[in-house]
């Protein structure tokens, strides 16, 4: 089952999961890994939101709507743009330790300008953040209620990357492996 909404491709994927796509190459067409995938777990008494995209179109309203009476957890599975953006919609979101500082200030996009201009030049190239920040570390463990989720620290990516565990055994690995080209950084520990 799928459904569109003007900028997002909802599609439900189990009965306790849905991708929410969202295509980043219509901010330009340089980015060509579409769509960008976030992914919203439903739990008994808890929902969990990995990442929040792009901060193009409304994301909050959506998850609202499939989330019913649950509480939310929004997580970011790194630091980049494309992951966080739309932050500023959700009151609290999780992160790895690493990248707090990251997504704790707005986030500056001017050093694109000529790539952001046509979405983020009316909010000269500078989104908020989250009111809230909180950390994530490695092995911290999250209970949905029926779904309990571990934290996995996974550098590479960017030094915040993490991968999510599940107890039904699916591992939600952010850009940490995706389809397409993967551009990875050294991490000095």
């Amino acid at each position: 089952m799928s459904h569109n909404n003007q900028h997002f491709k909802i599609v439900k994927h189990k009965d306790y999961l849905y991708v929410i796509q969202e295509d980043i190459s219509i901010v330009h067409s340089v980015y060509t890994n579409d769509p960008l995938n976030m992914y919203l777990i439903l739990g008994n008494h808890s929902a969990l939101l990995i990442d929040t995209g792009c901060g193009i179109s409304p994301l909050k309203p959506i998850v609202d709507k499939l989330i019913g009476s649950r509480k939310l957890l929004v997580f970011n599975s790194h630091a980049h743009w494309d992951h966080i953006l739309g932050n500023e919609e959700f009151g609290e979101v999780y992160i790895h330790e690493n990248e707090e500082k990251i997504v704790s200030e707005p986030y500056d996009l001017s050093y694109a300008k000529e790539l952001f201009a046509k979405y983020y030049a009316n909010r000269n190239f500078s989104i908020p953040p989250a009111k809230i920040i909180k950390k994530l570390r490695n092995g911290d463990v999250f209970d949905l209620g029926n779904i309990t989720i571990k934290v996995i620290h996974a550098p590479g990516h960017s030094s915040g990357s993490i991968c999510l565990l599940t107890n039904k055994n699916e591992l939600f690995t952010g850009d940490v492996a995706y389809y397409g080209e993967h551009f990875l950084k050294y991490v000095k520990n």
